[in-house]
């Protein structure tokens, strides 16, 4: 575990990484429970949000099982950098326009292009005899991410209302863009992967 502390340290880039993708995939779980009652609140049939979800899922699908012919349309770098901007588009439309189904159908491609994506980037960047203990540490930054943001959510949906939990989400994760988009294009610039 020291080791791995080490490797932190000596390559921060790393950590980032993993507390960026993580806090992303969180978000895009609160959205999958949260926008349940959202949209049952807004006279949505089950039948209905059963669809949208189905829908999501099937895209994600198709984009996750296709994202190495987009790799190498587009390049690693290029989904590294396209989708996050495209996710950030999908949380704000999803929690300020009254077209939340599609452009939550529409954010299952990213999360399919993603996953794959930044799992492959983390892998290579991770020295092999640490990457199981850093591996597990992503898992446990997942899970710390959900401890913390999904009550949080349900929590402002509570008092004040779901969209504008969903709005603050946005707005966190714009945070988390801007230095994820500084990190990968000045590494980028320097290095290849």
């Amino acid at each position: 575990m020291v080791d791995s502390m080490k490797v932190f340290a000596s390559t921060p880039r790393i950590a980032f990484l993993i507390i960026f993708s993580e806090s992303l995939f969180a978000f895009m779980i609160c959205l999958f429970f949260y926008l349940q009652n959202h949209w049952t609140n807004l006279g949505y049939t089950p039948d209905y949000i059963g669809l949208i979800f189905s829908l999501h899922a099937l895209v994600a699908a198709i984009f996750s099982v296709n994202a190495f012919r987009i790799e190498r349309a587009i390049g690693q770098k290029g989904i590294l950098i396209v989708c996050p901007i495209l996710l950030l588009f999908t949380l704000w439309t999803v929690a300020l326009t009254p077209y939340s189904a599609l452009f939550y159908i529409l954010n299952g491609s990213l999360e399919g292009l993603l996953a794959p994506t930044i799992s492959t980037y983390l892998n290579r960047l991770i020295p092999s005899r640490f990457r199981a203990t850093i591996l597990s540490f992503q898992s446990m930054a997942y899970s710390l991410f959900m401890i913390m943001i999904f009550p949080l959510v349900g929590l402002i949906g509570s008092l004040y209302s779901l969209p504008l939990a969903f709005s603050l989400m946005a707005g966190l994760a714009t945070v988390l863009v801007v230095p994820y988009l500084v990190l990968i294009t000045r590494n980028k610039k320097s290095r290849k992967l």
